[in-house]
């Protein structure tokens, strides 16, 4: 019983703290969505997210072959709930993507920082 009382006043002060704190619980794992593009069409997007010591690392690949296989994601940041962070796509463009994280969900833009961007979407995919 005791063992009981402390997992649940664990489990209460990890939700304390990330609501006190405003930081996201553990990003890890498969997201899938959507990414729209200039020309309005949309572009089926997985990004994958392994949590290491102090940041994530993970890679990003796509349905229509903007990006290659396992193409690795760079400059992660987590800022309260914002998470921002870059890839290549084939062609040599940088990307960088700025989303607001509220559960399992993502929502946000991207853009290659000239004139090209648009709107994203990623639902974190149930194990």
């Amino acid at each position: 019983m005791k063992l009981l009382r402390l997992a649940s006043a664990g489990a209460g002060l990890v939700c304390f703290l990330t609501i006190a704190f405003g930081q996201v619980a553990d990003l890890s794992g498969t997201w899938i969505g959507t990414a729209v593009m200039m020309d309005g069409s949309e572009d089926t997007v997985m990004l994958v997210l392994k949590k290491d010591d102090k940041s994530y690392t993970g890679t990003i690949s796509d349905t229509i072959g903007h990006l290659a296989p396992g193409t690795p994601v760079s400059n992660f940041s987590l800022e309260k709930n914002e998470v921002k962070f870059g890839f290549t796509i084939v062609g040599g463009s940088a990307i960088t993507v700025t989303v607001t994280v509220e559960g399992d969900k993502m929502k946000g833009k991207w853009d290659d920082g000239q004139d090209e961007g648009g709107l994203i979407e990623l639902t974190r995919k149930k194990v």
